[in-house]
């Protein structure tokens, strides 16, 4: 269920309908998602996980490390939304969350907002260290 992408929740409700006797808590499930989740990775890390995974769904990505090899930044940005982006480079819209995620790397996104239809399109994710001059100018000349 964990591969399907289920909630932990409806994970939980299946149990507790298929196993009445057992009175499992939702950290029990949460606890055996994480150790699927580690057996996936194979013994990499989670750096390396994610990078992983951006070349098996063929992203295109560039992360700058520093010198002892730790990831200041990473861009990501799927080959389709780049063919969109080079057809509609009009309007592009930029956010930035300020360190919300366990890491406390700010997670800044790129979005592409003027197609023929009036939708939006996500040109492509950014996790970058600090929010200085530097960071942004390394994302606007990926972009580019």
């Amino acid at each position: 269920m964990t591969k399907s992408k289920v909630a932990s929740r409806n994970i939980m409700t299946t149990i507790v309908e298929q196993f009445p006797d057992d009175h499992p808590n939702i950290r029990h499930i949460d606890n055996c998602r994480n150790d699927l989740r580690k057996e996936m990775y194979e013994g990499r890390g989670v750096v390396q996980q994610f990078l992983y995974l951006a070349r098996q769904s063929r992203y295109i990505y560039w992360v700058m490390a520093d010198d002892l090899g730790v990831m200041q930044h990473a861009f990501m940005v799927h080959p389709i939304t780049v063919n969109i982006l080079r057809t509609y480079p009009h309007v592009i819209g930029m956010d930035s969350t300020y360190k919300s995620n366990r890491y406390e790397m700010p997670f800044f996104e790129i979005v592409g907002s003027v197609t023929p239809t009036n939708q939006n399109f996500l040109v492509g994710y950014v996790v970058i260290r600090n929010e200085c001059t530097t960071s942004y100018r390394w994302v606007l000349q990926r972009l580019r």
